[in-house]
């Protein structure tokens, strides 16, 4: 893997969990960083794959349609993600009952992934 020379900033709060996590494992903080991204983008692939599985193309262009006439600037977060997903679904307009049934049977890392995921889709 290629190393390449990032730099971003992170709210101190971020960076002291970061610190933390890297204590228990004896790693340093840009090993920790890499670490936890991967398993991150991991367990979103793992998601998205579950989402897109209980999912028929229908459903997704209304899932797509609902997120996009309602932009946000960021994905809710934990077990607000299904809620925020069923609702935006719920409000795009008549016929997303069985939709909305679908979503409801995600678990809430799967509706985050899904949300990510339609928001780069049109």
């Amino acid at each position: 893997m290629e190393k390449l020379n990032v730099s971003y900033y992170l709210p101190e709060h971020l960076v002291a969990k970061i610190d933390e996590r890297s204590r228990m494992r004896f790693a340093n903080r840009s090993r920790q960083m890499t670490d936890d991204l991967c398993q991150f983008y991991e367990l979103l692939d793992i998601g998205l794959h579950s989402a897109l599985r209980a999912l028929d193309g229908d459903d997704l262009r209304i899932i797509i349609g609902a997120i996009h006439a309602r932009p946000t600037s960021s994905i809710p977060i934990g077990t607000a993600s299904k809620h925020a997903l069923m609702d935006v679904v719920e409000r795009f307009g008549r016929g997303t009952d069985r939709v909305t049934d679908k979503i409801a049977q995600l678990d809430d890392f799967a509706c985050f992934a899904l949300w990510d995921w339609a928001r780069t889709n049109q």
